[in-house]
C-alpha cells in the first residue's frame, strides 16, 4: 500500500513537469537537472529526455492507428502527404501552405484579412476581467489559464462551432479556472477565413466518415523567448476517432515532433503560415511536439500564431457554467476578505486559480 502510494505520487509529479520540459532540440552538452519524478532531464541547448507520459488514462493502444478500418479514408486521401511510410511518421501528415489554400480556395486576401483579425483580437492581462462568449487572448499569467503559479509562455484563445447558448465544450488544459470555460467564443466571431477554414476541415473528416472537429485551440506567441515545451496532447476527453489537426498561422515556426520511445527525430521543418499538420490521436501519444524558441534566423517569427482543431466530447451545459462561475466568484471574494484581514492568501491578481469547481 505504501509503495503503491509513492508511485502515484512520482507520476503525479511527473504529470505536472510535462509542459515545462525545455523545447531545445540540439544535441549539444549541457548542465542537467533532476526532475522530481526521478527522470534526468536536459536544460539549455542539450537534447532533452523524453518526458513522462501525462495521460493516466489515454493508452495509445485504444485509439485506431493508420493502418486501421477506420482511418482507411483519410489514409487514402492523405498518403502524399505521409511524413514517413513506416513507423509513427505514418500517421502524421503535412500538407504545404500553398496546397492547403488550392484545397480550400483559400485567397491571399482572405489570408491577411485572417491574420488582420487575429492582430485586432484584445488581450486580457493578468487581473482583467473575462468576457463571457467574446474572442479574446488571454495572457499565461492570467488566473483563467494558470495563474502565477502555473504560467503559460504564450496566450490562448478558446473558440467553438456549436452555439454557445446550449453551452460550451470543455477542451483539457492544464491548470486555470472555469473562467476559461466562460471565454470560449465562436470560431465565426473571430475570423470569417478561420471559419471558412475549419468548414473545409470538417467536410474533410466527415468524408473519411470521422467526427468533425468542434473547438479550436488558439496560441499567440507575442516574442521569440515565448514557446511551448515537449508534450503530447492530453486527449482524454477526446472522440477516439478525432484527429488533431494544427495549422501555423501569422509567423513560421518549428514544430519538432519525436518518437517518444526512442526519441528520434521525425519531423522539424519550420512550419509557414497556413502550414497544416494532421496527426491521428494514436501517433499523437507516441510522439512528442513542442514550438521552440526563435534562437537563429532557422527560428522562424518571433510573432506567431498557431490553431489546433479538436474533437471534444466532453460539455459543460449554460446553467453548470454560471454555477461554476457563481462558485469562483464566491471564492474569490472569502479571499478579498482575508487578505484585507491581514490572514495572507494570494494575490488578488491570481485568485481566480483552479479550485476544485473549475477541475
Amino acid at each position: 500500500m505504501r509503495e503503491r502510494r509513492r508511485e502515484q505520487k512520482r507520476q503525479k509529479l511527473g504529470d505536472e513537469s510535462v509542459e515545462a520540459t525545455s523545447c531545445d532540440t540540439s544535441t549539444t552538452a549541457s548542465r542537467r537537472t533532476k526532475r522530481p519524478n526521478g527522470n534526468v532531464a536536459a536544460t539549455g541547448r542539450s537534447q532533452p529526455k523524453l518526458t513522462v507520459p501525462k495521460h493516466k488514462k489515454a493508452n495509445p493502444e485504444d485509439y485506431p492507428s493508420i493502418g486501421s478500418p477506420e482511418m482507411a479514408p483519410l489514409l487514402e486521401m492523405l498518403a502524399a502527404y505521409q511524413l514517413r511510410k513506416e513507423g509513427p511518421g505514418r500517421s502524421i501528415f503535412h500538407i504545404p501552405a500553398a496546397k492547403i489554400k488550392e484545397m480550400i480556395g483559400l485567397t491571399d486576401d482572405e489570408c491577411d484579412a485572417l491574420c488582420r483579425d487575429l492582430l485586432a483580437v484584445p488581450f486580457k492581462l493578468p487581473g482583467d476581467a473575462i468576457e463571457q462568449g467574446r474572442p479574446q487572448w488571454i495572457d499565461g499569467k492570467h488566473a483563467a489559464v494558470g495563474g502565477a503559479g502555473r504560467a503559460k509562455p504564450h496566450s490562448t484563445m478558446f473558440a467553438q462551432t456549436a452555439r454557445l447558448e446550449d453551452g460550451v465544450f470543455t477542451n483539457v488544459y492544464g491548470g486555470g479556472s472555469v473562467e476559461r470555460f466562460a471565454s470560449t467564443c465562436l470560431v465565426d466571431d473571430i475570423s470569417p477565413a478561420l471559419a471558412k477554414i475549419t468548414l473545409w476541415l470538417q467536410n474533410v473528416q466527415e468524408s473519411c466518415k470521422l467526427p468533425p472537429a468542434n473547438t479550436a485551440l488558439l496560441r499567440h506567441y507575442a516574442t521569440g523567448e515565448q514557446s511551448i515545451g515537449w508534450h503530447s496532447d492530453n486527449v482524454d476527453n477526446f472522440d477516439k476517432l478525432g484527429l488533431l489537426t494544427i495549422m501555423r498561422l501569422l509567423g513560421a515556426r518549428r514544430l519538432p515532433v519525436k518518437v517518444r520511445a526512442t526519441g528520434e527525430t521525425i519531423f522539424e521543418k519550420l512550419l509557414q503560415p497556413f502550414d497544416l499538420v494532421i496527426t491521428t490521436l494514436h501517433a499523437n501519444l507516441i510522439t512528442e511536439h513542442c514550438v521552440p524558441k526563435k534562437e537563429g534566423d532557422n527560428d522562424g517569427a518571433a510573432l506567431a500564431a498557431s490553431v489546433s482543431f479538436r474533437t471534444v466530447v466532453d460539455f459543460l451545459s449554460q446553467d453548470a457554467l454560471k454555477e461554476r462561475l457563481a462558485k469562483l466568484a464566491r471564492d474569490k471574494q472569502i479571499k478579498r476578505r482575508k487578505l484585507a484581514a491581514g490572514d495572507g492568501g494570494e494575490s488578488s491578481t491570481n485568485t481566480g486559480a483552479s479550485s476544485p469547481a473549475a477541475s
